[in-house]
């Protein structure tokens, strides 16, 4: 495979090439091919993994400070902080700059 499944390499080199009968099958046959490209993957804004984290629990394993989650008791949202002893210290989103301890099992990660 002249590309190696990537997919900026093949529209780049549609932009490249002048227009013929040639050209044009070569064209075609890439556009089957692309089929079989797999798209780029990144990492979820809020939670920094692949795969997304949103809806998972939060644990010293996936804690990411910064991350917005929210308290599946109490539905409030938070932006962690940091871990301390088996806590997730927190702040709530909504102008609070007093910091809240949440308990990891009590708040799942909202990424969407």
């Amino acid at each position: 495979n002249e590309f190696k499944n990537k997919l900026d390499q093949a529209i780049e080199f549609l932009f490249e090439t002048e227009a013929n009968e040639v050209h044009a099958l070569v064209i075609f046959k890439i556009m089957a091919r692309m089929k079989n490209v797999e798209p780029a993957i990144s990492n979820c804004e809020n939670c920094q993994q692949i795969p997304c984290l949103n809806g998972k629990r939060i644990t010293s394993e996936n804690f990411k400070a910064g991350a917005v989650v929210m308290n599946i008791g109490s539905f409030m949202i938070y932006r962690l902080i940091i871990v301390h002893g088996g806590f997730v210290l927190g702040r709530r989103v909504e102008n609070v700059t007093e910091p809240s301890i949440l308990l990891s099992q009590d708040c799942v990660y909202k990424c969407v």
